[in-house]
């Protein structure tokens, strides 16, 4: 299943969008100051609310030590995130708990990736796509777990076709198409709004080959 590894690697380009127009300073600085976010931010009690603006900037952290491609900036990369989902754990049952659970575990998924672990990638894939589905049936109106759903379902929508009735005896929904609409969804809410606006880019060019609406998604930010 060497092409499922080989997917979450490409997946990966994206983020030299960054490079484009916005430093990872100013990525998170437009992050921050979007309303949206704020609500969000201000929403939550103020002891999880230092555990939440912990989440944020350890995805800055993760763009940037992925943009390195460097292994021990990876493996203090894995250390620190291990310490943010013990600290999560610790909490949640707090609004968006599961959900910050299950990006982490996307996170460590593409870490592995990059290490070629394929064991430990498709373990933390399948650990990120359950908490995923667990927050949207705990708590419907986070919305952001369809993020991390449809992005999941649209890497292993592309696996050949011998290896899908394997996913979806281990649980999942592999199709480029649903995990598109499911990904779409994630846009009414709150959290990670301009990466997912840059994964939209992506998905356009990359995916779909659909150069002119990809040159209108980065024009537009």
């Amino acid at each position: 299943m060497n092409i499922e590894i080989k997917y979450i690697l490409i997946s990966l380009i994206y983020i030299s969008t960054f490079a484009q127009k916005w430093t990872i300073r100013e990525r998170f600085d437009l992050m921050a100051y979007d309303a949206r976010f704020d609500a969000a931010i201000n929403e939550l009690n103020l002891e999880y609310r230092t555990i939440a603006i912990s989440f944020i900037h350890h995805r800055v952290l993760f763009w940037k030590v992925m943009m390195r491609q460097d292994p021990q900036s990876l493996n203090e990369f894995t250390t620190q995130s291990d310490v943010l989902i013990k600290q999560i754990q610790q909490r949640k049952k707090q609004h968006y708990g599961h959900y910050f659970l299950a990006e982490c575990y996307l996170e460590k998924a593409m870490i592995s990736a990059f290490q070629k672990d394929k064991i430990y990638t498709l373990k933390h894939l399948k650990t990120s796509y359950d908490l995923a589905k667990k927050s949207l049936k705990t708590e419907p109106d986070v919305v952001e777990a369809y993020r991390v759903i449809g992005i999941i379902q649209m890497m292993l929508g592309i696996v050949p076709t011998e290896y899908q009735s394997l996913l979806k005896i281990l649980g999942y929904e592999p199709s480029v198409e649903e995990g598109y609409k499911t990904f779409r969804r994630a846009f009414s809410g709150k959290w990670l709004l301009l990466e997912n606006k840059l994964t939209e880019y992506f998905i356009q060019k990359h995916i779909f080959n659909n150069i002119d609406s990809a040159q209108t998604i980065i024009e537009e930010l």
